[in-house]
């Protein structure tokens, strides 16, 4: 836009756009602007370098003292080359700060896809092992208006953990006799290009900075300025920025930025071509300058600090008052009555300096030629208030990037009785139609190769990553052809293809080799039969948390939560990572959350080998949600046939995050069901008793709910839950209800097997405390049963119950699984010997003469509390304890507790019926019964009384009415226990 400093309204040229006129034009029209040399298009790039100072690799620490050139890659071209360097504070990137430069376009080349970095090789300085650590590269289109759009290269995918270095470095020596480096070198040996893998928007914000009048003996400050911001984001952690102002100001006022190229700073490089400020517009006494500034997930802001440098006299500035302010709408830029540019748009204040008292009240310091001076601007408590958030302020997304710069990754696999690929190479084209409908064929490239082992399916095959196609809608063949001469024995048997776009998997295609003599060309058409991987499915499991989540209605992408998954392929062996296309939950049909959600989504990648990131992002005001923890289930399907499909992989994601209007990158932090940081489901079901007497046997109060547990190393651990019913898996049921069964589903971290749960119910007493507990009935709650399963295919516990909880009297239910393991043996007339029987979960008889006693070896397998011993015996249709029968002995060869039945003399004439009973603490369910018929007959001297081992055991009995055991089988001494019969 043309401005003038005379005119106090500066208008607004309307000019036709080139595509509404077409090849119809008047003289008029071939007069106009249309675009094709319009004003160039700024662009900040952010490059956060990782903070730490030592890396244990070997690469140093993260900064870097090389040169790196930048390229901005868009739809339709390129930007230039920038040096990155002779924009930075002292021309090198810093460890851990965010160092910032900008990159100028002249034409619109579409939607930015990439960013390409060129690490310098050539320069002498250069040093080989100096590499650079990158975490982010966050890229702000330069704008007036309340928002930017911002392109974020994420760390997760950059190679090499970040680290960027000198590509194709040779010495001198190299340089001389190789014949390459004569030859130059192309982009692809020396650059790195990193997909943009977010695009989202963030907030501008209007600051106007007032300078005081000078003082009679102080000159007009003219230099360079930089503004730092600190500031709380949206989930509450610190952040900082830093802003060229001067540069800033320029933009705002729609004038070319000055620079100063004659003078050099101390310690400084000549290469430095720093903004500095024009006299006649900025830091003027008595007036207000204004600039644009841009923050990502903003709060609140606390403190602004001023540095600046000046370029001409010593200069004593003084600040008289710093606002910021958002943007409604930013108008047209005029010239006021105070001789200073403003633009006629909507804005609201947020903050402005606080008011300061005292001795140091004044917002000032003296700026001499040369030196880093700084002025401190405390801010008033303020929160950012945004309006329009849903659209405008947390994102453009799509479910798929908006880049139409596809490339393609292409495998193919020979057939099994081919020769080896070590014996000839494979070169393969694509072609396909476009979008607009035309057919086109990709350049003809030589593959790589990948010698597999043979073992566990691990197949030799061809591949080549980043087959350029842009603009692909769908692939129509595929041509392959070796060379090496037409005897090599090499058959084509099949293609997979994927079509990437800024690292995400748009298509994946099979293609059918027919067995074609790869020698004569071959051209490969759509699968019919397609191999296992093609219709691998994944379930993700998503937990929100009982605190931090509000209950919301989702509007389709609009009041909605968006996920996609990070993962890399059995078919390539680079361990290249590639996305998924983000899935919404209202395509799961999920049309509201509420806290304690159990989210359940469903994706269909193909050829999924490892799960390593889980990207997740929230729009709207509405969606208030905290995730306690994430899980990724990978199921291969051996074809579309409607088969169990079969788990492969687990992927346990264990980190608490509030969700953003950014996406979220959750690491996967275990990838095996057997590991520490492993995230599985825990299903437990509630059975409530019928109603009984005058009370309700459920319960609408909250249920405390602590579960112990063991984790992979076996040590005992708890978790508690203060209110279960917020984990109800029925959304519309919000109590555990008089004789129904409500099932609830937790996400758990680190479990390995469920020990107990301990229950109580409680009263939800106002916070007031207008009433306590003990004036009110307390709450109670009857349970039946309770059923639990812990893991995608755990085995259920079952445990019946059939008693009251009441509040203040806490139960304690063990939930592992149990299994009686017990070995019998006694003397046997029939065979003049031992006679040993061992029984698993399940009732046993014997019959025995009299006087010959019985040995038990009890194994309760899963016990914490062991077991009970009773004996009884049947009279008439009933029974009746008999005591002093069973002994407790130590057996010193087996180290193991055995228990002895010696059952009382007959000699009645008829047989005797006696009932040992082994039953479990923890579940009475869980016994054992052996049904013992003593025979009547003539006594049987102790001597030939046999009793197995135990002739090495030392023994004594006790009257005492019940004989028990732990799951150790440990005795109360060294060598006999306290024996309790009844």
């Amino acid at each position: 836009m043309p401005t003038s400093v005379k005119s106090k309204d500066l208008e607004e040229t309307e000019e036709e756009a080139f595509a509404n006129i077409g090849y119809d034009m008047t003289y008029e029209d071939c007069l106009q602007n249309f675009g094709f040399d319009k004003s160039r298009q700024s662009y900040t790039v952010k490059v956060k370098v990782s903070d730490q100072a030592i890396d244990l690799s070997g690469n140093g620490d993260c900064g870097s003292k090389n040169n790196f050139y930048f390229q901005l890659l868009f739809d339709n071209g390129s930007s230039g080359v920038v040096l990155a360097n002779t924009q930075l504070e002292g021309d090198t990137f810093r460890t851990g700060n965010t160092e910032s430069f900008v990159i100028s376009t002249n034409k619109d080349y579409g939607e930015l896809t990439g960013v390409r970095i060129i690490p310098e090789s050539v320069m002498e300085d250069a040093q080989v092992d100096d590499k650079l650590r990158i975490d982010e590269i966050r890229i702000v289109e330069q704008s007036l208006n309340s928002f930017s759009e911002t392109w974020v290269v994420e760390g997760a995918s950059i190679p090499n953990e970040g680290w960027i270095g000198i590509q194709d470095y040779m010495d001198d020596a190299e340089k001389k006799t190789n014949q390459e480096e004569k030859k130059g070198r192309l982009m692809a040996d020396i650059a790195v290009d990193l997909p943009i893998t977010v695009h989202t928007n963030e907030l501008n914000l209007l600051c106007c900075l007032t300078t005081d009048e000078y003082s009679e003996n102080t000159s007009q400050f003219y230099g360079e300025m930089k503004m730092t911001v600190d500031y709380i984001q949206t989930d509450g952690t610190p952040s900082t920025e830093t802003f060229d102002i001067v540069d800033a100001m320029y933009k705002y006022y729609n004038k070319p930025v000055q620079h100063d190229t004659d003078t050099v700073d101390q310690g400084r490089t000549a290469t430095r071509d720093p903004a500095v400020s024009s006299t006649y517009l900025m830091f003027r006494g008595g007036h207000t300058d204004r600039f644009n500034i841009t923050l990502r997930n903003v709060k609140s802001l606390y403190q602004a600090t001023l540095t600046g440098q000046s370029r001409g006299d010593t200069s004593e500035l003084s600040i008289a008052a710093l606002s910021f302010n958002t943007i409604e709408e930013a108008g047209r830029l005029q010239l006021s009555n105070k001789d200073e540019y403003v633009r006629t748009g909507r804005t609201t204040l947020i903050t402005s300096n606080s008011v300061v008292t005292g001795e140091n009240a004044k917002l000032a310091n003296t700026f001499a030629k040369g030196d880093d001076q700084k002025i401190k601007i405390g801010l008033l408590p303020n929160e950012v208030e945004v309006k329009d958030q849903g659209s405008k302020w947390l994102a453009v997304f799509s479910r798929e990037p908006l880049s139409q710069n596809d490339t393609l990754n292409v495998y193919i696999y020979p057939t099994d009785d081919s020769v080896p690929v070590s014996q000839y190479n494979l070169q393969c084209k694509a072609e396909y139609t476009n979008v607009s409908g035309m057919p086109y064929a990709t350049a003809n490239m030589q593959m790589q190769k990948h010698e597999g082992t043979g073992e566990n399916g691990d197949r030799s095959y061809f591949f080549i990553n980043g087959l350029s196609a842009k603009g692909i809608a769908s692939l129509d063949a595929l041509l392959a052809v070796s060379s090496g001469g037409g005897d090599i024995n090499a058959y084509a048997d099949y293609a997979v293809v994927q079509q990437v776009r800024s690292g995400t998997v748009i298509n994946t295609w099979q293609k059918n080799g027919g067995r074609g003599l790869l020698a004569s060309g071959v051209r490969m058409i759509t699968q019919g039969e397609k191999t296992k991987g093609l219709y691998d499915q994944q379930k993700v499991l998503l937990q929100l948390s009982d605190e931090g989540t509000q209950a919301a209605k989702l509007i389709a992408e609009k009041e909605d939560i968006a996920v996609s998954i990070r993962y890399t392929t059995t078919v390539d062996p680079t361990s290249r990572e590639v996305y998924s296309a983000y899935k919404y939950l209202t395509d799961e049909q999920i049309t509201r959350i509420q806290a304690g959600d159990l989210i359940e989504m469903w994706f269909n990648e193909p050829y999924v080998k490892d799960v390593t990131g889980l990207r997740i992002i929230k729009f709207g005001d509405s969606v208030q949600a905290t995730l306690d923890g994430a899980a990724v289930v990978n199921y291969e399907r051996a074809s579309s046939a409607d088969k169990e499909p079969l788990m492969n992989g687990w992927f346990s994601f264990t980190d608490k995050i509030v969700l953003m209007g950014t996406p979220t990158t959750l690491e996967a932090k275990g990838t095996m069901i057997v590991s520490e940081n492993v995230v599985q489901p825990l299903k437990i079901s509630f059975t409530t008793a019928k109603a009984g007497g005058f009370t309700e046997s459920g319960t609408a109060t909250p249920v405390r709910m602590t579960i112990g547990y063991d984790d992979v190393f076996r040590n005992l651990h708890e978790v508690t839950y203060e209110d279960i019913r917020a984990f109800i898996t029925d959304r519309d049921v919000h109590s555990f209800n008089t004789g129904e069964t409500q099932e609830i589903c937790l996400l758990t971290k680190g479990m390995q097997k469920i020990r107990y749960l301990i229950i109580e119910p409680y009263t939800d007493a106002p916070q007031d405390g207008s009433y306590s507990v003990s004036d009110n009935v307390k709450a109670g709650w009857t349970i039946d049963e309770i059923s639990a399963m812990l893991g995608e295919n755990g085995i259920p516990v079952s445990r019946s119950l059939g008693y009251r909880i009441t509040e203040g009297e806490p139960k304690k239910i063990h939930l592992t699984n149990l299994s009686f393991a017990i070995t019998a043996f006694y003397y046997s007339r029939a065979i003049d010997a031992n006679e040993t029987r061992t029984v698993v979960d399940k009732d046993a008889d014997f019959t025995v003469a009299t006087d010959i006693p019985i040995t038990f070896r009890p194994d309760l397998y899963g016990s914490d509390e062991g077991f009970t011993i009773t004996v009884s015996r049947k009279v008439g249709d009933t029974r009746e304890p008999v005591p002093d029968v069973v002994k407790a002995v130590n057996n010193k060869n087996t180290k193991k507790t055995e228990y002895v039945f010696t059952p009382p003399s007959n000699y009645t004439g008829t047989n005797q019926v006696y009932y040992v009973v082994f039953e479990s603490k923890e579940n009475n369910a869980v016994k054992v019964q052996f049904t013992v018929t003593v025979q009547s007959g003539v006594t049987v001297s102790e001597n030939s009384a046999g009793t197995g081992d135990t002739d090495s055991s030392d023994s004594t009995s006790s009257s005492d009415s019940t004989t028990t055991s732990d799951d150790t089988g440990s005795t109360d001494s060294a060598n006999t226990t306290e024996v309790k019969v009844n």
